[in-house]
């Protein structure tokens, strides 16, 4: 959270922006550096958000918010990583999550799945403008992406702060949210090398990202591509398997591995076991969200936004268990 004089400080440098009588383009910019700066640090508090309507409908607005400050100031870095990880955050946590049960109906208008794929759109273009402050581009990590030492080496120019890891997470998130609902799209599949290059960074230096993020990637790439581009459906339910046992609190871990192999590998027992577990936690979450003067308040979590997620998405699977066996 901000601190009080911080708070002051942000609402002094917005109205300043954005006053009708403006204060002048250089004001402006560093108005923006300093506000954009401080939103980019206050970030981490949404992922103790255990309320996904409060996600849902919250978002938005600061979204537009920060398009504002990139409006003056377009090469900003701190802008453009909140703008990164919020269209790649809330393409994940909200249209992804409503896309799914889309693909449970088989429904022929999907505009949950547009969605997810217009705010992954976005955060792709904006993660593209970020990685060209350092003078990198897609293209140049798809040239190096055969080869992990090169591909280290040239990522390396972002450096290894929290700040440039957790930006170029998102942008492979969403580069890879991007190809997943466009498989058939031949041109797009033919960047997947980019998004492992990304992981293989960012995982590398920080393989406990976001409490087993990376295992999640590495487990449902083997499941979801084919054994002739080097899928491994085995080896992936090994590693989601892993990352359940090493991340017990991380409930997300659990609802991608019914979603990605129990499901389409019509793996039912494993889904009733994993599926029984959930529901036990899914009520104890919610209760520990309500102030209970014996329980430890659990509300500033950093892993609640990951519940709230693991539990909206079981939600909608609730609703197709008449069709998954």
């Amino acid at each position: 959270m901000l601190a009080l004089t911080d708070k002051f400080k942000v609402i002094i440098l917005l109205l300043c922006l954005f006053s009708l009588s403006g204060c002048g383009s250089f004001i402006n910019r560093m108005a923006v550096k300093s506000a954009g700066g401080m939103l980019a640090k206050a970030s981490d508090e949404v992922l103790t958000e255990g309320n996904w309507d409060i996600f849902y409908y919250g978002v938005p607005g600061n979204l537009k918010l920060m398009e504002g400050l990139y409006h003056i100031s377009p090469e900003d870095r701190g802008v453009l990583s909140g703008l990164v990880k919020g269209y790649a955050g809330y393409a994940f946590v909200v249209s992804e999550t409503l896309a799914l049960n889309e693909e449970y109906n088989e429904s022929e208008i999907r505009p949950n799945t547009r969605q997810a794929i217009y705010h992954y759109s976005k955060a792709v273009n904006y993660g593209e403008q970020f990685l060209k402050t350092y003078g990198l581009d897609f293209d140049q990590i798809q040239k190096v992406s055969s080869s992990k030492e090169e591909s280290s080496r040239l990522l390396g120019k972002l450096g290894t702060s929290k700040f440039e890891l957790e930006t170029l997470f998102f942008i492979g998130q969403a580069y890879g949210g991007l190809i997943l609902f466009n498989l058939d799209d031949m041109a797009l599949i033919a960047k997947r090398p980019i998004v492992k290059a990304i992981f293989d960074y960012v995982c590398q230096i920080n393989p406990d990202f976001n409490r087993g993020a990376c295992d999640i990637f590495y487990a449902a790439n083997l499941v979801l591509t084919p054994a002739m581009m080097g899928g491994d459906p085995n080896k992936g339910q090994e590693i989601f398997e892993k990352a359940m046992n090493k991340y017990p609190e991380n409930d997300f871990i659990r609802v991608a591995y019914m979603q990605f192999f129990t499901i389409p590998f019509e793996e039912e027992e494993l889904f009733q076991e994993s599926f029984n577990l959930l529901k036990k936690k899914e009520k104890d979450f919610k209760a520990s969200l309500e102030f209970d003067p014996n329980s430890k308040d659990n509300r500033r979590s950093s892993i609640n936004l990951f519940k709230a997620v693991a539990f909206k998405r079981l939600e909608i699977i609730k609703k197709h268990l008449g069709n998954f066996f």
